[in-house]
């Protein structure tokens, strides 16, 4: 997410998520929806989905990349999104 910047780029989805992943949070994805102010019980399913041998580092990274996935599909819901070429052009990258 560009955010700093003043506008957002499309989000990572869990389409795109890798199937060897380490940490498969593709499950946990599908929770997204839940409202905000359910948040202890998002971090709750979160944590549950860990495997027995999880270390301090899993977990934290997990609700990372948890939050920032969220943040992303609601820029994406809110419609707070670039297209690949736009970015391309503020940035001044070839297309």
């Amino acid at each position: 997410m560009l955010s700093a910047l003043g506008f957002h780029v499309q989000p990572f989805l869990a389409a795109s998520i890798p199937v060897a992943f380490d940490l498969d949070i593709r499950d946990s994805l599908a929770m997204s929806t839940t409202p905000e102010s359910d948040i202890k019980s998002k971090v709750r399913e979160t944590i549950d989905s860990l495997p027995a041998d999880a270390t301090w580092d899993d977990v934290m990274y997990r609700l990372y990349v948890r939050q920032k996935i969220e943040a992303g599909l609601k820029d994406v819901e809110l419609g707070r999104t670039l297209s690949v070429s736009e970015v391309r052009t503020r940035f001044g990258l070839p297309e």
